[in-house]
């Protein structure tokens, strides 16, 4: 075995902050209100949600997700693939990098 990465599934649906450096925690909820109630105690730390549900349950999940504060939501599999447009944290990546000059005419 390696501890390269690491990750480990709890029935407890309270998240606990990662020693990080490739160690996720992965739970299984009923529902929404289930999972915004395991987060509090890394409100304010999440960034990204992969999210596995239904088109019909999605929409009102990412609003949820949305209003507490997590600023991108995305199929499982793709959370480490972002989009050049992503905007980390809410932040765009690479516009407060540049000075932008506008021309009027």
């Amino acid at each position: 075995g390696s501890t390269d990465w690491t990750v480990v599934f709890e029935e407890d649906p309270l998240f606990q902050l990662s020693c990080l450096n490739r160690f996720i925690y992965v739970k299984s909820v009923e529902n929404i209100s289930g999972s915004i109630g395991g987060l509090e105690k890394v409100h304010g730390s999440v960034s990204t949600v992969g999210l596995a549900a239904s088109p019909t349950e999605s929409p009102e999940m990412v609003k949820t997700f949305a209003r507490w504060g997590v600023t991108r939501i995305c199929p499982l599999g793709s959370m480490q693939k972002p989009s050049l447009s992503w905007r980390h944290d809410g932040r765009p990546a690479l516009s407060d990098l540049v000075t932008w000059s506008d021309w009027e005419i």
